[in-house]
């Protein structure tokens, strides 16, 4: 109705407000001395991201799974246009995504921690991410893409809360500090969300079944490994609910 331009505008014209009232809020706040965030144990960078846990969890939790998330922000609305969808469909399934994460993702996650705890929940929700790859790789079609969007809303719903829970409550996290271990994450994250678009674009390069499958095999073996590893690992402290 308003072209490209508008909604863009309108959006930093709310963000800019926004912004200036987190760095307001920020400002009476006290910074921590350098003495109180420093290593725990003195930890260094490189042993952390080199340690057990947390290597499994960046390489087959978080790597794989924000990959697989450019499936609703690139994948789907190339591969939507070309089998006919209109902007209006293709902004309407973001709009179901966003709206099953936002009302039904806090109540799945609650109850999946009560239910399963931390790291089960973690897992499930990378099952059903699975369980949607394959699903389109049985039906590779526009309702296929609309049905793995929504279990990929049902899973963030699950996942995200307790992805960032499990990885906040690991020892390594602790005696390397929380700031540092979060802005870590923060830059796989990062790293992740850009490998997702050339990765999806091989995807299509490949043709969707072919591609699909090669990315639903990976994501399925690295959660395997994860289990494996979290098996052998173990943990101490990381999930208290279970």
């Amino acid at each position: 109705r308003f072209g490209y331009s508008v909604p863009y505008l309108a959006a930093a014209a709310i963000l800019i407000p926004a912004l200036l009232f987190v760095i307001g809020s920020m400002g009476g706040e006290k910074q921590a001395s350098s003495r109180e965030t420093r290593e725990k144990s003195g930890m260094s960078i490189l042993k952390f991201l080199f340690s057990p846990r947390i290597l499994s969890y960046f390489l087959f939790i978080l790597f794989p799974y924000v990959i697989c998330a450019s499936f609703l922000s690139y994948f789907f609305p190339i591969f939507g246009e070309e089998g006919g969808l209109t902007e209006t469909h293709i902004s309407f399934a973001f709009l179901v995504s966003g709206v099953i994460s936002i009302y039904v993702g806090p109540t799945l996650a609650e109850l999946a921690a009560r239910k399963l705890g931390v790291k089960k929940s973690m897992i499930l929700s990378s099952a059903i991410y699975a369980a949607a790859l394959v699903l389109f790789l049985i039906s590779p079609t526009i309702l296929g893409c609309f049905i793995v969007i929504a279990m990929f809303a049902f899973a963030d719903g699950i996942g995200l809360t307790a992805q960032s829970v499990y990885y906040s409550g690991l020892p390594e996290v602790e005696r390397l500090g929380n700031g540092k271990a979060m802005s870590i994450e923060t830059t796989i994250e990062n790293i992740s969300s850009t490998c997702g678009p050339i990765i999806f674009g091989f995807v299509l390069m490949l043709g969707a079944r072919t591609g699909m499958t090669i990315v639903g095999g990976i994501f399925a073996v690295c959660l395997i490994l994860f289990v494996i590893v979290s098996a052998v690992t173990g943990r101490k402290k990381t999930d208290t609910s279970v």
